[in-house]
């Protein structure tokens, strides 16, 4: 135990390495962890990596919010956080990953909230048709895109798109005009 969390301590800026370390650390030893980062203070909570596992481990034990782990680590835990998230709690998660679209930062965890929202279709519609009213552009933006993926975007929905302020916004509302037909290349539509 005093070996990895020695090694997860100085050796951070290596992600691949300590998130094994940090597995490791929560995979043989999660009490011990968690008894050792309320020891150690703000110190533990400081290294991304070890930042996010004790995140999961406290959502595990009841302790923590998901919240907190999508807050916590990198980008690439936080993703994986919001993945266990919504395939544990489905449409309940909607609140989370519209927060996620809103912030649009990190790119990866907008991404992976907007997978999720795609995924879940008609569960997530309602919270789409909301987020076109927003005063958020990323939220938007991400409505519009979701909406023309589904095949739910209405002609005036467009039209009040193209008139949007924001570039992006407008840009996710206008699609290509031949986007139903099929690629010469590949043969499905574009």
């Amino acid at each position: 135990f005093e070996v990895l969390t020695t090694e997860l301590l100085n050796g951070y800026q290596e992600r691949k390495w300590s998130r094994m370390v940090a597995d490791a650390l929560s995979r043989y030893f999660p009490e011990r962890l968690l008894a050792w980062a309320n020891d150690v203070g703000s110190i533990a909570h400081n290294h991304p990596q070890l930042a996010s596992v004790l995140a999961r481990l406290q959502i595990a034990r009841g302790e923590g919010t998901a919240d907190e782990a999508i807050r916590s680590g990198p980008p690439s835990a936080r993703a994986a956080a919001l993945r266990q998230l919504v395939r544990a709690q489905n449409e309940a998660a909607l609140p989370q990953l519209r927060q996620c679209l809103r912030e649009a930062q990190p790119r990866k965890v907008a991404q992976e909230a907007f997978r999720q929202m795609l995924r879940l279709k008609q569960a997530a519609l309602p919270t789409a048709l909301d987020m076109l009213e927003s005063e958020h552009w990323t939220e938007r933006r991400a409505a519009y895109s979701l909406l023309r993926r589904w095949g739910q975007l209405t002609e005036e929905q467009a039209a009040r798109g193209l008139r949007d302020p924001h570039v992006a916004v407008r840009n996710a509302a206008s699609w290509h005009p031949n986007h139903d037909k099929p690629h010469p290349k590949w043969g499905r539509p574009v």
